[in-house]
C-alpha cells in the first residue's frame, strides 16, 4: 500500500492520518513504533503541484502509475501544493520540517515538475518533467543505491 504525505495533516512535527481528523482519534504510541521499524528512504520525491497548472495535470496520472510501481522502493513522496495561499503555506511548513530549505529556496512556488533529493546528501539529483510513467520509474530507480 502506498501512503503519500497528502494523506496526513501535519501538526508540528507529528504526522496525523487525515482520516482521523475530527474523529477524536489519537495515536500516542504509534509514531515511535513506526520510526523504529521503518526503512529509511533513499530518495525524497517532491511534486511541485497546483490545481491550476496544466503541466501538473498532465503529470498526475503518469506519476500515480510510477508511484504504484515504486511502492516497494525506499522512496518518500511529498507534494508541495501551490494552488492557493493556504496550501502554499502548508507546503512551506512541510519543507522546513523535512529540512528541505535549499529545495524550497530553489523551486518554491514553481510548478509542473518533480524534484528528486538524495536523503543522505540532501542534494537535488534530478528534476523530472516526463509524462511517461516508465521513464519516470527508470529515472527514479537510477538514483537508488544497489
Amino acid at each position: 500500500m502506498r501512503v503519500s504525505v497528502s494523506s496526513f495533516v501535519f501538526a508540528g512535527a507529528v504526522a496525523i492520518p487525515a482520516a482521523t481528523i475530527g474523529l477524536g482519534l489519537t495515536n500516542t504510541a504509534g509514531a515511535d513504533e513506526v520510526r523504529r521499524g521503518a526503512e529509511r528512504p533513499e530518495l525524497i520525491l517532491v511534486d511541485h503541484y497546483a490545481d491550476w497548472c496544466g503541466k501538473c495535470q498532465a503529470l498526475k496520472a503518469p506519476l500515480e502509475a510510477a508511484l504504484d510501481e515504486l511502492a516497494d522502493e525506499p522512496v518518500l513522496f511529498v507534494k508541495f501544493d501551490f494552488t492557493d495561499k493556504h496550501t502554499k503555506q502548508q507546503a512551506e511548513f512541510l519543507a522546513a520540517e523535512l529540512g528541505l530549505d535549499d529545495e524550497w529556496n530553489d523551486f518554491g512556488g514553481k510548478t509542473g515538475f518533480i524534484v528528486v533529493i538524495d536523503t543522505e546528501t540532501r542534494e537535488i539529483v534530478d528534476r523530472l518533467r516526463s509524462t511517461d510513467s516508465d521513464e519516470l520509474v527508470m529515472k527514479i530507480k537510477s538514483h537508488l543505491d544497489g
